[in-house]
């Protein structure tokens, strides 16, 4: 492993003035991505500033209106058992539930997962469904993304060199909804998605239903996307029938661009798009969700 300079910051003001200072430099929060990328010489960073101990990056809280927040350092197993995610979105624990092994999820975090940027991430389209905020800091101030807007491509995010993730907020949501999540990997535990997909409807009266419809794809593009059309199919339909489901499944398809890898073909991910998203959509329609 090629040698590096180690920095543990006790503040927070310090680590944003070694990254000012550093501009080449990594975070290191969980580890597992990360280690595995200077290992294999995939990055070869001067210097990794460890920032484990900045208490300011952890906790998971609700405000007084509805708010969300969690702090990047908190683990997946930390997310996946919270009270409060399990009772208000027990779909994004379950998503969370998915990534990697026991060990990885009780190190790896979910601003490591986010930062990692990979459209395969299991957190991702839970989050882009909830319509979720990535919070940055770095020494001249904080900025709030959409973290739909967060990703300018595969691993690659639009955070500053000298930025860190601080927080993910999600937004109070007014009256009733459901969500789901669902993916396909090649075995039950300890694989990367071939596809994921999240689905979830709002109360909205302005709608033929009364429901406002929202599908985020994963490993099916660049980045993890909206299936817009799909989207747009649910919100003008009269109905949630059976029919209309499975129309809308095969209306994801037209957001979809997958690629053939080593993990699966592209027509293979065609068809998940499909089973995913009827699947999705026949869980928070057919089978009790959040309320």
């Amino acid at each position: 492993m090629a040698k590096f300079t180690y920095h543990a910051p006790v503040t927070m003001s310090e680590c944003l003035g070694m990254l000012r200072d550093n501009p080449g430099a990594k975070l290191l929060a969980g580890g597992t991505d990360l280690m595995v990328k200077i290992r294999d010489k995939l990055i070869q960073p001067d210097v990794v500033i460890d920032i484990k101990s900045l208490d300011e990056l952890k906790g998971i809280s609700m405000d007084d209106e509805g708010n969300i927040r969690i702090g990047a350092l908190e683990t997946h197993t930390e997310i996946s058992e919270s009270k409060l995610i399990l009772k208000k979105y027990p779909f994004f624990a379950q998503a969370c539930r998915w990534v990697g092994s026991m060990q990885i999820r009780n190190r790896g975090t979910i601003g490591g997962n986010i930062c990692n940027g990979s459209p395969a991430g299991e957190t991702l389209p839970s989050l882009y469904i909830l319509n979720a905020k990535v919070h940055l800091r770095n020494d001249s101030g904080k900025r709030v993304l959409p973290i739909s807007d967060f990703y300018c491509g595969p691993q690659k995010t639009c955070a500053y060199k000298d930025e860190i993730v601080t927080s993910i907020h999600i937004p109070a949501i007014k009256g009733k909804y459901k969500g789901a999540y669902r993916r396909q990997g090649r075995r039950n535990a300890v694989s990367i998605a071939m596809t994921t997909a999240a689905a979830m409807w709002r109360e909205d009266d302005s709608t033929p239903t009364g429901k406002r419809f929202s599908i985020a794809l994963g490993s099916v593009a660049p980045t993890v996307i909206m299936a817009k059309n799909a989207e747009e199919f649910l919100n003008g339909a009269a109905s949630c029938s059976n029919e209309i489901l499975e129309k809308a499944a095969m209306v994801a398809l037209e957001d979809a661009s997958p690629i053939n890898d080593i993990r699966t073909t592209s027509d293979y991910r065609n068809e998940l798009v499909y089973v995913l998203v009827k699947r999705c959509l026949k869980d928070i329609i057919c089978n009790k969700g959040v309320e």
